[in-house]
């Protein structure tokens, strides 16, 4: 079976959700409609890709998997067509040439793409992952938070890099780098 990756952009690949963090500390830390409007309005493009930093050489991750023609794709939830604009441009600029998928709003990405046990996601959302998988696809939950993951789980992360969750098998490199996917049959 021809495996499909699918990649989340913020948290995964870019520390872009740092960014936002910032911004929603500015704003009181509430959700609210008008955080949901100045989401919508955030000038990605000069105000957060620019401040943001590549996570462990996940670029070059990225290229080599192109050049391997794997198929991959890169998944990120939008809150505009600008938002989504600004990030398929920084990859560009980044010479990433994978495909972009954007998944509006607060909509499930299992909404915008059918799961099924061919297609992986990476990603650093629990609550993406659980949803992944719960709609019969395989999911990978991707941090370098330690302290998150002994919090689900009382495991030797030296050792392990799988893990158990509520019933559920997640992916743990414990250096946060995408590069098990070139080690790793997916």
């Amino acid at each position: 079976m021809n495996k499909k990756i699918y990649i989340d952009f913020d948290g995964v690949i870019v520390d872009s959700q740092s960014q936002i963090d910032y911004f929603f500390r500015l704003f009181g830390n509430k959700i609210t409609e008008e955080w949901n409007e100045f989401l919508k309005n955030l000038n990605w493009e000069k105000e957060v890709l620019p401040n943001c930093n590549e996570i462990n050489n996940s670029f070059s991750i990225l290229k080599e998997l192109y050049k391997l023609k794997k198929e991959v794709y890169i998944f990120s939830r939008v809150f505009s067509l600008n938002e989504a604009s600004a990030k398929i441009k920084y990859l560009e600029e980044k010479g990433i040439r994978i495909s972009f998928i954007s998944s509006p709003g607060r909509l499930k990405k299992s909404n915008v793409v059918m799961p099924d046990k061919s297609k992986i996601l990476i990603d650093d959302s629990k609550d993406n992952i659980l949803d992944w998988i719960n709609n019969n696809g395989q999911g990978f939950y991707y941090t370098n938070d330690i302290m998150d993951l002994m919090a689900s789980k009382n495991i030797d992360f030296q050792e392990k890099k799988y893990i158990d969750y509520d019933g559920k098998i997640y992916f743990k490199n414990c250096v946060n780098d995408l590069s098990f996917i070139l080690k790793k049959e997916l």
